[in-house]
C-alpha cells in the first residue's frame, strides 16, 4: 500500500505545479499616467516630462506595450520668407530605455485624438522586455513640431487629457494566489483520507 501511496503524491504534486502556472494572468494591463497631461507646445528638442508606470504585477511574457492618448491639438502657424502661409504641425512621441514609439504627425484633423501608439526598440527588434518584466518604467513623453516655412509665428500645442501605458502579455500570479492555490490543494488530500 505504501507503494501506491507515493506515485500518488508525486502526481498529485506535479498537478498542483500545473495548476498554478495555469493561473498566470494573459491579459491586457493597464497603468495611468496622470502625470503627463496637461499642456505641451511643440519644440525641436526633447524630452519632455517623465511619468512613472506601476503595474503592481510582474510578467512572465509581454507580447506589446503601448501609449494611450486623449487630447486635443491645435496645429502651429508659420510663413514662408516671400510671405505665404504655411502650417506648421505637431510630433507625438514617447520612450523609455531601449524602447521608443515613432513620432506620429498630427494633421489639422486631428483637433480631438484618442490614439494607441505602439513601442518598438532602438536597435534589437529580437530584443524583449526585460525593462518591463518587474511592471515598473519611466516614460518620456514630448511633443515636437515640423516645419517646410521660414518663419514660425505659433507653435502647435496640444493638450493631453488622458495617459496610460498599456502591456499585452502574462502576469505571474502573486504569492498569495499561489500560497491559497497549494493550501487548497493540501486541504483537499487531507479530506479524501
Amino acid at each position: 500500500m505504501n507503494s501506491m501511496i507515493n506515485p500518488q503524491k508525486n502526481l498529485f504534486s506535479i498537478a498542483i505545479v500545473l495548476l498554478c502556472f495555469s493561473f498566470a494572468k494573459a491579459g491586457i494591463f493597464s497603468s495611468p499616467l496622470p502625470s503627463l497631461n496637461g499642456l505641451y507646445t511643440g519644440s525641436f528638442g526633447g524630452p519632455g516630462p517623465t511619468a512613472y508606470a506601476d503595474f503592481q504585477t510582474e510578467f512572465q511574457s509581454i507580447d506589446e506595450v503601448r501609449i494611450h492618448l486623449i487630447g486635443t491639438y491645435m496645429p502651429g502657424i508659420g510663413h514662408y520668407s516671400n510671405g505665404q502661409p504655411g502650417s506648421v504641425y505637431g510630433e507625438l512621441t514617447a520612450s523609455m530605455t531601449g524602447w521608443a514609439v515613432p513620432p506620429r504627425i498630427l494633421s489639422s484633423r486631428d483637433t480631438q485624438f484618442d490614439l494607441s501608439l505602439r513601442f518598438y526598440p532602438f536597435l534589437n527588434p529580437k530584443e524583449d522586455w526585460l525593462i518591463l518584466m518587474d511592471g515598473e518604467a519611466d516614460i518620456r513623453f514630448w511633443l515636437l513640431m515640423g516645419t517646410a516655412c521660414d518663419v514660425i509665428d505659433q507653435a502647435p500645442q496640444i493638450n493631453l487629457t488622458f495617459a496610460e501605458l498599456i502591456i499585452v502579455g502574462t502576469a505571474i500570479p502573486e504569492p498569495t494566489t499561489l500560497l491559497m492555490l497549494g493550501l487548497g490543494g493540501l486541504w483537499s488530500r487531507k479530506r479524501k483520507r
